[in-house]
């Protein structure tokens, strides 16, 4: 369950994160229509108890670097559930490779860049993917549409870097 329980005061808050396993309930953030996790992006908002369980799925699959089983999954839940915030951004970090984990002694979580089908991204952009302009046209909060810009610029500010070593042979590595 990746929402735990939520008081009905509405103060205490016990959930984790099933994108990054934050538990820290001062990193999440409530909103009108769910919770987002202030270490990685991941908001929390169903549609259907289905739609919670199959993204948790997903996510579970993510951490543990299975990204095309993640992929399907999130394909799947999108063709549902064409709203789905939370697939959709699952579904880009799966296809990229992009793993949230929580550092030791660390606030946020970082992104762990696996990149696994390296030659099928073939120079593309995180923030160019069909899927992301899809998921932020589904956001109308100011500071969450920020919050997902500044992600995405960071992810390809890293990919950045990997397309331009891979240029430069002098840092190519064969093993």
């Amino acid at each position: 369950n990746s929402m735990g329980a939520i008081d009905s005061m509405d103060r205490a808050v016990t959930m984790e994160c099933n994108c990054c396993g934050n538990r820290d309930s001062s990193r999440f953030v409530k909103r009108e229509d769910g919770y987002v996790c202030k270490c990685c992006g991941q908001w929390f908002r169903y549609e259907t108890d289905a739609e919670k369980s199959r993204c948790s799925q997903g996510y579970e699959n993510l951490s543990n670097y299975k990204f095309d089983d993640a992929r399907g999954i999130f394909q799947r839940v999108i063709i549902d559930n064409p709203g789905s915030v939370s697939a959709r951004w699952g579904l880009l970090l799966a296809r990229f490779g992009i793993v949230f984990t929580k550092a030791f002694a660390k606030t946020d979580a970082a992104p762990v860049y696996c990149f696994p089908e390296y030659s099928e991204l073939g120079g593309k952009k995180f923030a160019s993917e069909p899927e992301y302009a899809e998921m932020m046209n589904l956001i109308d909060d100011e500071e969450l549409i920020y919050f997902y810009k500044k992600k995405a610029g960071e992810i390809d500010g890293a990919l950045e870097k990997i397309y331009s070593s891979k240029i430069d042979r002098a840092n190519d590595v064969f093993i």
